[in-house]
């Protein structure tokens, strides 16, 4: 199993993929613009740390006083950073917030003493803290930041119940943290929050679907096709299937009601899904990187497609975008070169930037958001009239571009979209009347499908009759000298 991961900055809005199948915004407010400092300052023995905190140091005890909240830092700045002269940490009453990155580094740090005013453990608050074995979390926190305990030394930890919300990677290679409970009443669990810990390794030798409230957290050693997903599992987690390349297919049923972000990213034999009913949305960079997918059916409920949500996807060849679709983000379909084209409902009314590549085709509507993303991006287009797509030409007649339809026989029709059909195909080849031209059609078709329309008019008196026959031929490709 591969590990890819994709770093983002430190933001005061963190998107979670909730319990609930919801992506919402949980917000935690910033007190104060992050704090950065000389790493090769911190000898101090006193100093502040928030608006209305103060720190000292003595006998190795670090002792944090006052009330609200500490500063949040960005990994080094911290007056606390890798320093090995603090073995404990008393947090007195009245704090109500670890900022990010406080403890960064003190592996020297072999207790803490947290009160119950402590409503958040910020990101990377007590990354690295490797001395740390043992730490009691009290009942008024409600929040554990990505990376809080990160690399630390655990063993065992008692998440309260108050706990709503545990980040990304929270307890990321705890290597020796084999007891681990946790609360019923959490919302969210975010992506490797317990991975390369005992307690995940395991779980898995249990089962490779590892569930925790309704959440399927892990699945990164399951094997082959996924058919029958538990009822109990409502949501699939962050990063959950993540660079599972023994992941082969899957199933899934209504029941689940939300697939987060990342969820199947780099999941390289993946070739095909459909997506049921349940889901709402394709959260960020949901199947990101999968390069194997060839196919995606998405339901009539789809609102949203977000940003790099198929990102990379190099074999993807066929999806469709249903009328519900009103949001296609940034680089959803970027860097899909077999993805040659695509229709897009006028339902769609707002696209991100580089959506697709620029070898793409839009099949859309006249007058849509779609024509406009087209013309203003440089992308080839056409218009849909029932099965039959088309192009305006500069005399203000139309001429048909393609057929979706699965007739063998047509009629072609006089017009499309109110204007007069004059033209057929970006190019009909019709009978070579030169060796040159042969040699030059030869080249044309080689490898290739193709489709020969036998077309008849049968005019008579005033009325006019038009048939025609579709046959699909496919040649093999042909070498220089048998051309």
């Amino acid at each position: 199993m591969k590990s890819k991961r994709i770093i983002s900055g430190i933001t005061a809005l963190m998107m979670v993929c909730g319990a609930n199948g919801a992506l919402s915004p949980t917000i935690f407010p910033v007190f104060s613009a992050c704090v950065t400092a000389s790493a090769e300052a911190n000898t101090a023995t006193s100093g502040i740390c928030g608006e209305n905190l103060t720190w000292s140091i003595e006998d190795g005890v670090l002792t944090i006083s006052g009330t609200g909240t500490m500063f949040n830092y960005v990994n080094s700045g911290s007056p606390f950073y890798n320093r090995k002269d603090i073995t404990a940490v008393y947090i007195k009453s009245g704090v109500t917030d670890i900022g990010n990155y406080a403890f960064y580094g003190c592996d020297k740090i072999a207790s803490i003493s947290i009160p119950n005013t402590v409503k958040r453990i910020g990101s990377g608050a007590f990354y690295n803290c490797n001395g740390l074995f043992d730490i009691t979390i009290p009942s008024s926190v409600k929040y554990i930041g990505d990376s809080a305990f990160s690399n630390c030394g655990l063993t065992s930890i008692d998440i309260p119940d108050s706990v709503i919300t545990i980040g990304d990677e929270a307890f990321y290679n705890c290597k020796s943290l084999s007891t681990i409970t946790i609360p019923s009443k959490l919302e969210s669990i975010g992506g490797l929050a317990f991975y390369n810990t005992k307690w995940l390794e395991n779980q898995q030798k249990k089962d490779p679907l590892v569930v925790v409230n309704g959440i399927l957290i892990d699945a990164k050693t399951y094997k082959g096709e996924l058919t029958t997903i538990p009822s109990d599992i409502k949501t699939i987690g962050i990063r959950s299937f993540s660079g599972n390349d023994d992941l082969t297919g899957i199933t899934i049923p209504n029941s689940v009601k939300s697939i987060c972000s990342n969820a199947f990213e780099g999941c390289d034999n993946l070739t095909s899904i459909t997506l049921p009913d349940s889901i709402e949305s394709v959260y960020p960079q949901t199947f990101m990187q999968c390069v194997g997918l060839e196919s995606v059916t998405l339901p009539d409920s789809i609102k949203d497609i977000d940003a790099g949500a198929f990102y990379g996807c190099k074999k993807l060849k066929n999806i469709n975008i249903p009328d519900s679709v009103t949001n296609i983000d940034t680089y959803a379909f970027k860097y899909c070169p077999d993805l040659e084209s695509v229709t897009i409902p006028s339902s769609v009314k707002i696209f991100g930037t580089d959506v697709f590549d620029s070898g793409c085709s839009i099949i859309c509507e006249k007058g849509s958001k779609a024509e406009k993303y087209a013309k203003d991006n440089g992308l080839d287009y056409n218009y849909s009239d029932g099965d039959y797509l088309y192009k305006e030409l500069d005399d203000g007649n139309v001429e048909i571009t393609g057929y979706t339809g699965k007739a063998s026989a047509l009629s072609i029709p006089s017009t499309l979209g109110g204007k007069k059909v004059t033209k057929i195909g970006n190019e009909a080849l019709g009978k070579p009347h030169t060796i040159e031209e042969a040699r030059e059609m030869l080249h044309k078709l080689s490898g290739k499908t193709h489709e020969v329309v036998t077309a008849v008019t049968i005019l008579y008196r005033d009325q006019i009759e038009t048939f025609s026959s579709i046959a699909e031929v496919t040649f093999y490709p042909l070498s220089e000298e048998e051309i």
